[in-house]
């Protein structure tokens, strides 16, 4: 049997594994198969979809464990895991075609949404975050000391109830993006997995396009996404402001993160090590709001504008320096 077979076999082993080991009666032991399977079950179906050349194999091999697991387990928990397999599949198909990382990652994302859904049981994300805080609040006023009066224990508990409504009132308008960014990451963490077993196992693995970090731009997209999520936002109409906070949300995000590249573009260029070393560390300590906030302006300016191409310099700073 070749080595991608053998990866496959594994692949196959390790979701019935762990899917049953999360019906086990013992708690800690479920817990832990369910969290390691987050990230093994995508991770194995990833390295078996990057090294067996032929998508069908692996598409229907996979199909077969999960009407095994649904036979098993029950529909549920053969869905949950359907959804892992698939976003694994999808994954390393998408890192051997040589997309680049962002797509990716949203597609798997995708992919796992539905277990979410499966999970809390037909409950509603909002009303697991409220009864989530109700916990949260038992455990609270379960945990304060004895000999408060009964001045003080109100007092703590208006506080607490204060901040809680606070960290509500963000779960319920941007929960679909902080949501979409959470299974970004753990597509992420599970593809660097099964990026990491096919290079161990064969010694070479695709890799995706990627752009130098200092000329990556976000696509142009998220300025329409930031302008119709900020126009929703003003609806009136809760499911638009949700979708619109959301929306407005994911693209601040990407902004930014095209403008923390022009800072690096600049600074480099700029500044020589120590001033780049204290420009970051100072940055990060003490003007973190405003290094993120600015990035998100300056890369929405940059969308319009290539402030790189626009600045006349070139070269790679100290460099230039040296050579004059």
């Amino acid at each position: 049997m070749t080595s991608s077979r053998i990866l496959l076999a594994i692949a196959v082993v390790a979701t019935v594994g762990l899917m049953a080991a999360t019906r086990i009666g013992v708690v800690p032991l479920a817990v832990t198969a369910g969290v390691i399977g987050n990230i093994a079950i995508p991770a194995v179906w990833a390295a078996s979809s990057m090294t067996i050349r032929r998508a069908a194999v692996p598409a229907m091999v996979a199909a077969g464990t999960v009407l095994v697991l649904m036979a098993v387990l029950g529909w549920r928990d053969g869905a949950s895991g359907g959804c892992h397999v698939l976003a694994g599949l999808l994954g390393g198909w998408a890192l051997g075609l040589g997309w680049r990382v962002l797509p990716m990652l949203v597609v798997m994302a995708l992919a796992l949404v539905p277990v979410i859904y499966l999970e809390l049981e037909g409950i509603s994300v909002i009303e697991a975050a409220s009864e989530l805080n109700a916990e949260n609040r038992r455990v609270f006023a379960e945990g304060l000391p004895a000999g408060l009066s009964e001045s003080e224990r109100a007092a703590a508990m208006a506080d607490f109830d204060e901040m809680s409504a606070a960290v509500f009132e963000v779960q319920r308008r941007l929960w679909p993006a902080v949501l979409l960014i959470g299974l970004m990451i753990q597509a992420a963490a599970a593809l660097a997995v099964g990026w990491l077993i096919v290079k161990l196992t064969y010694g070479v693995a695709p890799r995706p396009e990627i752009r130098p970090w200092e000329a990556w731009r976000a696509p142009f997209v998220s300025v329409w996404m930031l302008i119709g999520g900020l126009a929703a936002t003003i609806t009136r109409v809760e499911a638009l402001e949700t979708i619109g906070w959301s929306l407005a949300l994911l693209a601040s995000l990407l902004l930014g993160i095209q403008g923390l590249a022009v800072q690096t573009w600049f600074v480099r260029r700029l500044l020589s090590p120590v001033g780049r070393t204290l420009y970051w560390v100072l940055g990060a300590l003490f003007f973190a709001p405003v290094l993120l906030g600015g990035g998100a302006v300056l890369g929405l300016v940059d969308q319009w504008r290539d402030l790189r191409l626009a600045s006349g310099l070139d070269g790679s700073g100290e460099d230039e320096d040296d050579e004059s």
